[in-house]
């Protein structure tokens, strides 16, 4: 029996906490996709068209790298279960004031410090003249395209789901986010003149939410784990696969999105992957020297300077001083630029795993409560 103590006497609440084994292990292995998401490509000034027009096995290169497209999915829906678990013992007001609280400061720090960044990195290291609109712009660009998009859009999602709170039992209310995250889809992806990141469908995810509440509600989960492993590997499988072919396809339709996560084939891998992993974990994860809760939150801010700043000089530095073009070298081989892409992940999440456990070890960057 834990007590949460608010700071009104009105908000004094007694809550039983039920531990699900598959929550930390869906924030692990979501966020290395969030990760592997974000690994900046070798092939400077290149669009995907022109690599995959290029590269010796194009569908073996479209099934590596959509294979952890399912991430983004995972955590709202994730977020909506705990969502609905914490509803059960709280109002939505105290609710919000604790999920600002923990997430914020922090998410604020990071965002003053990325934007510095890439500043110093705009104005100095590639030497563009000064200027102040290209400051400001930045702002809004490292709020929208940059991994940082992810908590703007979250709260935005959580204050509608909290407004229509009373509402979130209704098959109707989900049926209308369902509606809006399918139009998102069709324009963003499908529709020439439209096609934008899935980063600025601000009210494409809240269904996501929305489900993950609904599930948490209709105690789905017990269903889930009664569902046949072979069977969801199985239908994992098939819709992987169709996500690869929509990809391909879209390749050959001379489209940008080629691997938006918001093709409606994703939609269903994720779905589908949030299910099998649901399914796999019905115990709790042993790992070793890594520890999810705690840890995610901080991997989530703080890889982007990895992938946003230090790949980037380690791969200029090499080009200077060793006159050689990673993409030169590997040309256009898929499997040696597996190998690549693969080294600069392992080295982008192990780096910024320890640097988490630093700052959470000495108590720093407001992520000891998070």
């Amino acid at each position: 029996m834990l007590e949460y103590i608010s700071t009104q006497k009105e908000e004094k609440i007694v809550t039983n906490k039920k531990n699900y084994p598959f929550v930390d292990f869906i924030r692990f292995i979501s966020m290395m996709g969030i990760v592997w998401a974000h690994i900046a490509f070798f092939e400077e000034n290149e669009t995907i068209a022109n690599i995959l027009s290029k590269i010796d096995h194009p569908m073996i290169y479209l099934s590596f790298m959509n294979f952890f497209k399912f991430g983004v999915f995972c955590f709202f829906i994730i977020s909506g279960f705990l969502l609905g678990d914490n509803l059960k013992n709280t109002t939505p007001r105290v609710y919000l004031k604790k999920r600002l609280k923990v997430i914020v400061k922090p998410y604020i720090v990071v965002s003053i410090v990325f934007w510095i960044f890439s500043l110093i990195s705009h104005f100095y290291i590639k030497n563009n003249a000064f200027s102040i609109s290209y400051a400001l712009q930045s702002i809004k660009w490292n709020m929208i395209y940059t991994p940082l998009w992810f908590i703007p859009n979250y709260f935005l999602s959580l204050g509608i789901i909290l407004l229509f709170y009373k509402y979130i039992g209704s098959k109707s209310f989900g049926l209308i986010l369902f509606v809006i995250l399918v139009i998102y889809s069709v324009f963003l992806v499908y529709i020439p003149g439209y096609e934008k990141s899935h980063t600025t469908a601000l009210f494409g995810f809240v269904f996501y939410l929305w489900l993950g509440v609904y599930i948490q509600q209709r105690n789905l989960i017990d269903k889930i784990l009664n569902i046949n492993i072979n069977f969801l590997i199985f239908i994992t499988l098939v819709f992987f696969s169709m996500s690869i072919i929509e990809s391909y396809q879209l390749y050959k339709n001379n489209f940008s999105t080629v691997f938006s996560i918001l093709r409606f084939s994703n939609q269903l891998y994720a779905l589908s992957m949030f299910a099998l992993l649901v399914r796999i974990c019905n115990t709790p994860p042993k790992i070793r020297f890594l520890n999810p809760r705690k840890e995610t939150y901080g991997i989530y801010l703080y890889h982007g300077f990895v992938t946003a700043f230090m790949i980037p000089l380690f791969i200029e530095f090499i080009y200077r001083y060793f006159d050689v073009k990673l993409n030169d070298w590997y040309d256009h081989r898929v499997f040696l630029f597996i190998f690549l892409f693969l080294s600069f992940f392992i080295f982008c999440y192990v780096s910024t795993t320890l640097f988490v456990k630093l700052i959470l070890k000495y108590d720093i960057g407001y992520l000891n409560k998070a």
